[in-house]
C-alpha cells in the first residue's frame, strides 16, 4: 500500500470508463477525485492529476479544478498526441487504445515520464 512504499509521485488519473460515474452525478464524481488525492497526499511526496486523451471536457474540468484546489500539478495527454498527429483530438484520437501499456498507449505514458525527467 502507499504507506508502504512511500512513492515519490503518485499518479491520479482518468480513464475512457469515467464518463459512466461522471454522467450520474458531476460533483460526486468530482468529491470521489478529491477523496483519492486526500487518500495518496500523506504518503506520496507529490500527487499529479492526469487526464487520458479520451477524456470528456467535464471530467478534464473536474481534473483541472481539483489540481487547482489542491495546488496540484496536471497533465492532459492530449496535448502531446495533439503534437505528434497534428490532428483535432477526442472521443476518436488515432492514438487512444482502450487498455494502458497496449498498442499505442506508449503515448500516454511518455507525457507523464516527460513530466518525471523535468522534476529536480
Amino acid at each position: 500500500n502507499l504507506q508502504q512504499i512511500k512513492p515519490r509521485f503518485g499518479f491520479l488519473s482518468s480513464f475512457g470508463n469515467d464518463y459512466f460515474m461522471m454522467d450520474t452525478d458531476i460533483k460526486y464524481y468530482q468529491e470521489s477525485v478529491q477523496r483519492a488525492v486526500d487518500v495518496m497526499k500523506p504518503y506520496c511526496e507529490q500527487v499529479v492529476l492526469v487526464t487520458e486523451f479520451c477524456a470528456t471536457q467535464n471530467i478534464r474540468t473536474v481534473y483541472e479544478e481539483v489540481a487547482r484546489q489542491n495546488n496540484l500539478p496536471y497533465i492532459h495527454t492530449d496535448t502531446l498526441a495533439y503534437q505528434l498527429g497534428k490532428i483535432p483530438l477526442g472521443d476518436q484520437s488515432l492514438f487512444h487504445q482502450g487498455h494502458i501499456g497496449t498498442r499505442n498507449q506508449g503515448i500516454w505514458w511518455y507525457q507523464i515520464l516527460d513530466w518525471i525527467k523535468q522534476q529536480p
